[in-house]
């Protein structure tokens, strides 16, 4: 999934994902927000970038989605100082490769991902 756009808040929100798939989102602007919200299932990589504000990633601490109640774990990686990237990674129990990965990139604004 990729979207784009200039001078005007880039927002992408899932309403679905099924367990064990993969996602490859890329969500772009500038002089804007950027924003994305997952659902629960996401496991990957994500990076999000901007030119002048730390970047956040929000766990809301959901629940397990396949319900086998495992530990959700998310890697957070800051960029030194006010460094403005962060990149990390989710996933449910045990670390795996996936071939998700989420990218989300602002100059002059804000941008954020909520888990």
């Amino acid at each position: 999934v990729g979207a784009w756009t200039s001078n005007g808040k880039a927002e992408v929100n899932f309403v679905e994902q099924p367990v064990d798939s993969a996602l490859d989102l890329t969500v772009r602007t500038s002089n804007a927000a950027v924003a994305a919200a997952l659902q629960p299932a996401y496991e990957g990589k994500f990076q999000l970038t901007t030119s002048i504000f730390r970047p956040s990633v929000i766990n809301l601490g959901p629940k397990d989605p396949s319900g086998e109640d495992r530990e959700r774990v998310l890697k957070v990686n800051e960029g030194p100082g006010y460094r403005a990237w962060v990149t990390g990674s989710a996933w449910w129990g045990e670390e795996k490769a996936t071939n998700s990965s989420v990218s989300l990139i602002s100059s002059n604004a804000k941008a954020w991902l909520v888990l």
